[in-house]
């Protein structure tokens, strides 16, 4: 089930551009809460180098270098608030901030993004990478005008470089160590299988679907991140629906 879920976050990034975490973290911190935040970003950047490497000419330096600069006292803040600041209230706090930002995107349509814009997208996008685990939407938000391939290989590189300052500046209840480093490393398979399914969907956004795919699922996200603030069931039950259709789904298997 874990390897299922990796997998499906897989095919999601490698044909947009973003999506892993979004896709594979819910679902994990009620199944295998080991798994996050630190042998998920570790397969998280395992995808992001297989992706830099593969659109490596594609990707938009002087965006991406703007981004990085912004995330970097995102990071840090982020950092600082984890012990005091409520995850209920981060969760809900970004969450509607990014739904606000997918609103407006709506209405005034793809722009390209100035020097100051993907700064404060980058900003964000570090405090929520260490607050909530989902640092993709403002970024994504920002360089929603970029052809599919320039999107895609921007994001992985930026990703990249995010994700391991991140595993390096996490606070200390939930740093890496070895075991967690050979857990994130044993996903490693999904992920991989994960690209390689992801073409017939590269293709298909690429046909002028890209952005309102970005849209939907940066919408997606603020939503998962108001969902998580307030549940309507307690994760318990939530966890013990989960089992039950896993179990469903073995059951039918072995017959």
């Amino acid at each position: 089930m874990d390897l299922l879920l990796v997998y499906l976050g897989a095919v999601v990034q490698a044909a947009l551009g973003f999506g892993f975490a979004l896709i594979s973290a819910p679902l994990l911190k009620l199944i295998d809460p080991g798994l996050l935040p630190g042998p998920l970003m570790v397969a998280g950047m395992l995808l992001n180098m297989a992706m830099g490497a593969r659109g490596l000419k594609a990707a938009e330096k002087t965006p991406l270098g703007w981004m990085v600069l912004g995330s970097l006292p995102g990071l840090w803040l982020g950092v600082l608030s984890y012990d005091w600041l409520n995850p209920r209230q981060a969760d809900m706090l970004f969450g509607f901030l990014v739904l606000s930002a997918v609103g407006m995107s709506r209405l005034h349509g793809a722009r390209h993004a100035t020097a100051g814009v993907l700064v404060s997208a980058g900003f964000f996008s570090g405090i929520m990478n260490i607050t909530t685990t989902m640092g993709g939407p403002p970024v994504v938000l920002a360089l929603q005008a970029l052809p599919g391939d320039r999107f895609r290989a921007t994001l992985a590189f930026y990703f990249l470089v995010i994700g391991a300052i991140s595993l390096f500046i996490l606070p200390h209840s939930v740093q890496l160590d070895l075991e967690k480093s050979i857990r994130g490393l044993e996903l490693m398979p999904a992920v991989i299988l994960g690209i390689w399914s992801a073409g017939p969907f590269e293709r298909w956004l690429d046909a002028g679907r890209t952005r309102v795919a970005v849209l939907l699922l940066a919408a997606t996200a603020g939503g998962v991140l108001v969902f998580r603030a307030w549940p309507p069931v307690d994760h318990a039950t939530m966890a013990a629906v989960i089992f039950a259709i896993k179990n469903r789904i073995l059951d039918a298997i072995i017959e």
